[in-house]
């Protein structure tokens, strides 16, 4: 898959209809103090053909109660099929990084307190 980086209209960008994420009030409000505190420190990926978000939506509506006009993002020439096969990967990794996390800090703290 090939992609390229650039700066698009927040106007421009499509949020997927068929996000399967979530976002509720509580994570719109965490992204939007990441953005504010960090900026936009990693990039929407948006589907070539139509501008459709595929990773970052919740980023998207974040920057848009923020008042940001623009965000970076990586244009990925995708296909239906692709965009399809993409959500339940990212949401399968996304969870097993999260495990992964959650037990290496489980084991950090335990170890510091010497259990």
């Amino acid at each position: 898959m090939t992609y390229t980086i650039k700066t698009v209209p927040l106007a421009d960008l499509h949020p997927d209809p068929d996000n399967s994420r979530i976002h509720n009030r509580r994570n719109i409000d965490t992204i939007k103090k990441s953005l504010d505190e960090f900026g936009q420190y990693r990039k929407m990926v948006v589907r070539k053909s139509d501008n459709l978000i595929v990773i970052g939506n919740g980023m998207y509506q974040a920057m848009k109660e923020l008042g940001w006009t623009e965000a970076e993002c990586r244009i990925a020439d995708l296909t239906e099929e692709q965009t399809r096969q993409i959500r339940p990967l990212r949401r399968a990794c996304v969870g097993l990084i999260r495990g992964i996390i959650n037990e290496t800090v489980d084991d950090f703290v335990l170890e510091r307190m010497g259990a």
